[in-house]
């Protein structure tokens, strides 16, 4: 893969996103997971590297995003003039053998829905709105309306790549 994959969608996306492909790779390689949950990723990985129960599991997120982002460039990756992907090729036993490295980025994409969800988590138990403690009414109110942005972010973030209609093989009939 090439960097600029991840920034095309494969089908139009309710928000814009920057086109960084080049326009020889854009129609087959579209691994752009939308920027809405590229933002809410953003906000999970602070989010769950300041609350101390969720730092682990962030931090592992983080690194299987960055270490599938790093293998789906394949041999294409150069650090210098060393190859890492050629170092682990010769000698982490089974991955000469790895039919295409560009399935890692499927762990990229999972990487950033595991992290965009913690977004949503942190959206969810911010203090958007601090009331005095005896306003009971205006606590509940201003929670249901919290749980609101949070459910209208989250059905966004899902539906924001939204795949076309398919075409699917007509079978001939059976005079034919």
């Amino acid at each position: 893969t090439e960097w600029g994959d991840y920034s095309v969608t494969p089908w139009p996306g309710l928000f814009p996103s920057p086109d960084l492909s080049t326009a020889l790779r854009r129609p087959d390689w579209c691994l752009g997971p939308g920027m809405l949950k590229i933002a809410l990723a953003c906000i999970g990985l602070v989010f769950g590297l300041a609350v101390r129960p969720l730092r682990r599991w962030t931090v592992f997120c983080a690194a299987l995003g960055l270490l599938a982002l790093l293998l789906s460039r394949g041999p294409r990756l150069h650090i210098g003039s060393w190859s890492p992907y050629l170092w682990i090729v010769a000698y982490i036993p089974g991955f000469a053998q790895a039919r295409s490295v560009f399935r890692f980025a499927l762990f990229v994409q999972l990487a950033i829905a595991f992290l965009a969800a913690g977004g949503l988590q942190a959206v969810a138990s911010a203090n958007l709105l601090r009331a005095p403690s005896s306003a009971r009414r205006f606590h509940r109110a201003t929670r249901i309306l919290q749980l609101a942005i949070v459910v209208a972010l989250g059905l966004m973030a899902v539906a924001e790549v939204r795949p076309g209609p398919q075409s699917l093989f007509v079978l001939p009939s059976l005079e034919e």
